[in-house]
């Protein structure tokens, strides 16, 4: 069963959650994490962890062997160059987020909706044969919105969670709470703009002095994550702002930031949802909402204040306020926040999967 995640070039997400499962938990089943970044090969390896090198002969040996490849994004986690050599393994694609934006076939923005006829046949011969091609998902209704988003029947939608949540339910240190011990954390995880095109000034989009303010005032820490695709932009000074930290270029998983995160604050990211798990508050900064929705993907849902687990806020001035409201413990979207989760979880799907996914995934054999 080969592994990989995000072109090959990270070692996070649903499928790294589940390769540590059945390299523990599962011996009977030979685990490989395929990956295209020399530096993840050395951790890994380092650690005694079964890995490949993507572009090496070894790697093509495994790809003509396995049985199972695993991915989030595409068959292209596993080494683009191996793809030729995947069409008879089952593919199963975790996927990478509940969706809070349109994707695939139902993005109007895809460039899967501008294929020429034959672009679309050679995309029908690169996923050949598609009954070997399976997609998880996390609730009754995603098992439905993803068979018409996918184009897949509901036999191969398959609801089982997502692994990556099963740190949440696990014995483990968090680090940034070892950091920032005895004090409260906020997060600010905002989405691209444009893929990295258009930059993202933290100094421009927050009112930093009057958040530190805040922080200070209530032992809080401020932390700001951007997407990864802003990494190469200049990042705050870190003594510039006593409890602010821009932590941009570490690179934890997103679920131990989630997980350290008593307040989160994002504006169209999906990292949201699985914060939902914690049942924690929520703030949603929106603050160039019509800008975003112009020309960027729809949402499934409309983006309004009924359909969102926290208070939307579309300028300083009322970010400002929610803060001081949750952290002088007045927080009144619990009821909603639990709804939503509910809504986005089947409740079974609310704890640890990993085990469950592995024993679906072998029950394809049957």
């Amino acid at each position: 069963m080969l592994f990989g995640a995000w072109w090959g070039k990270r070692y996070d997400d649903n499928s790294r959650h589940l390769y540590e499962y059945v390299v523990a938990k599962q011996k009977d089943i030979k685990a490989i994490w395929m990956t295209a970044d020399r530096h993840i090969y050395d951790k890994l390896k380092a650690q005694n962890m079964p890995v490949c090198f993507s572009r090496s002969l070894k790697a093509y040996w495994y790809a003509l062997r396995a049985k199972n490849v695993v991915t989030v994004t595409s068959r292209e986690d596993i080494g683009k160059n191996l793809v030729p050599f995947t069409g008879r393994m089952r593919q199963i694609q975790l996927w990478h987020g509940v969706p809070l934006k349109k994707i695939m076939y139902d993005d109007e923005f895809s460039e899967l909706l501008k294929l020429t006829k034959l672009q679309q046949f050679k995309k029908q011969i690169y996923h050949y044969p598609k009954k070997n091609y399976y997609v998880g998902c996390t609730s009754k209704y995603y098992k439905k919105e993803f068979q018409h988003t996918f184009r897949l029947p509901p036999e191969q939608i398959l609801n089982f969670g997502y692994a990556r949540n099963d740190y949440f339910f696990s014995n483990h240190i968090n680090n940034y709470r070892n950091i920032y011990k005895g004090k409260k954390i906020i997060l600010y995880m905002p989405t691209h703009r444009k893929e990295g095109q258009e930059p993202m000034n933290m100094e421009t989009i927050l009112n930093l002095p009057s958040i530190n303010k805040i922080c200070c005032d209530n032992n809080v820490v401020f932390l700001i994550k951007k997407h990864y695709y802003h990494s190469a932009e200049e990042q705050l000074q870190p003594d510039k702002y006593s409890n602010i930290f821009d932590i941009t270029n570490e690179n934890p998983s997103v679920q131990e930031l989630l997980e350290a995160a008593d307040i989160f604050i994002t504006d169209y990211s999906s990292c949201y949802i699985d914060h939902l798990i914690l049942n924690r508050p929520q703030i949603f900064y929106a603050y160039d909402l019509q800008q975003y929705m112009s020309h960027d993907r729809g949402f499934v849902f409309e983006y309004c204040q009924r359909n969102m687990p926290g208070k939307i806020c579309k300028n300083m001035e009322q970010l400002k306020k929610e803060l001081n409201n949750l952290l002088s413990g007045i927080d009144v979207y619990g009821e909603q926040r639990s709804r939503w989760r509910d809504f986005f979880f089947d409740p079974e799907n609310q704890g640890i999967v990993a085990p469950k996914q592995i024993e679906t995934i072998i029950s394809l054999d049957k």
